[in-house]
């Protein structure tokens, strides 16, 4: 609809109507300010820009060294015949344990 009229389509070989370079300034002028209500409407916001996560340190047992070693030369007795994931499995039993 424009301005609470209803748009009738022209008949083919009508010409259509020209408008001044005015009227479409004021036209787009309007589209503009319809657009903006209408973003301000729908509440948005502009997404603030985040600063890096800080990444925290682990935190180890004291003898993490000892376990670790203990952890390889189990490993290594049991020997090279070992299913990869077996051998995954077993490097998270023992992470959860070591937490």
């Amino acid at each position: 609809m424009n301005g609470g009229e209803p748009y009738l389509r022209p008949l083919l070989g009508t010409p259509l109507p020209q408008h001044s370079a005015d009227d479409l300034a004021v036209a787009s002028r309007e589209r503009v300010l319809e657009e903006q209500a209408y973003l301000r409407a729908r509440g948005t916001t502009r997404l603030a820009k985040s600063e890096l996560p800080v990444v925290r340190l682990p935190v180890l047992p004291d003898n993490f060294e000892q376990k670790i070693a203990a952890l390889d030369s189990m490993i290594l007795q049991r020997g090279i015949a070992i299913d990869k994931e077996r051998l995954l499995s077993l490097g998270r039993e023992r992470f959860q344990q070591l937490l």
